[in-house]
């Protein structure tokens, strides 16, 4: 059972340089300031209040100015059906709140942090406890109305950007050479490149390498496939180079990760 609630207050800008993603649910409340959140393969730019629910393995980061924001990671496992079902409703989407509801939950939130923060041996009933009812109170959230993706410029994010991000994202499996994005877009590589740099902060041979690595950390703990079987699925040239990879980056082998997670549900 993982349950953890984490509160933060930034009163300057502050951007998490590293995309990445977890093997938990990330529930993500936006109290206030406004951000620039890159969600799976798009950006939205964001402003209190509202609700964010990342699903495990799905890739994010976010940056921008002063915000305060409490998260509640929690795994699957540690969800019963009705919380599953809610929680699968109101994913990958990006949900401003009403300010009634705003009012109700984020109170319940700064409840749950003190809990958290108190550590005592009735804090994991207390917070279970909590999350349910939390989870009761954004059943009727209504998820017609959500942020749009960033179609022009942002502060860091150009729209070619954006465009060579969503291409890649999707084809990150395929032998995406810098030759061949120059091509497809028409600009140099060295214009690619820095274009890219700006805006992810990383280099697009590292993206792809994150998008493998995410992808066979999925395979890995909801599948029964194999090393082999995963390792083509996921663009390495073979299970012995995504070994190593692996272990360099996660700090596990494949079958340790694999293994880790079992353990957890």
């Amino acid at each position: 059972m993982f349950l953890e609630v984490e509160k933060s207050v930034r009163k300057k800008e502050w951007d998490m340089t590293d995309l990445h993603s977890h093997s938990h649910y990330e529930i993500y409340f936006l109290i206030s300031g406004t951000r620039n959140f890159f969600l799976a393969d798009k950006m939205y730019k964001i402003s209190a209040p509202c609700l964010i629910v990342i699903p495990p393995y799905t890739m994010h980061k976010t940056e921008g100015f002063a915000f305060t924001r409490i998260n509640i990671n929690i795994s699957a496992s540690s969800l019963n059906q009705y919380q599953t079902f809610v929680l699968k409703g109101l994913s990958d989407k990006i949900i401003p709140l009403p300010q009634k509801t705003a009012e109700t939950i984020f109170p319940l939130l700064q409840q749950a942090s003190d809990i958290y923060a108190e550590q005592d041996k009735y804090t994991s009933e207390r917070l279970f406890s909590l999350f349910g009812y939390i989870i009761a109170l954004l059943e009727k959230t209504d998820t017609t109305k959500t942020f749009e993706p960033v179609k022009g410029n942002t502060e860091k994010v150009s729209p070619l950007a954006l465009k060579i991000i969503d291409y890649v994202s999707v084809n990150f499996t395929e032998n995406v050479s810098l030759d061949a994005l120059s091509e497809k877009f028409f600009i140099s590589k060295a214009t690619l490149c820095d274009c890219f740099k700006k805006a992810m902060n990383c280099t697009i041979g590292e993206y792809v390498m994150r998008l493998k690595l995410n992808k066979a950390r999925q395979y890995l703990s909801s599948t029964k496939k194999s090393v082999e079987e995963i390792s083509a699925l996921c663009g390495f040239s073979s299970a012995a180079y995504m070994g190593l990879i692996f272990k360099s980056k996660i700090g596990l082998s494949p079958l340790q990760y694999r293994k880790l997670q079992t353990s957890k549900k």
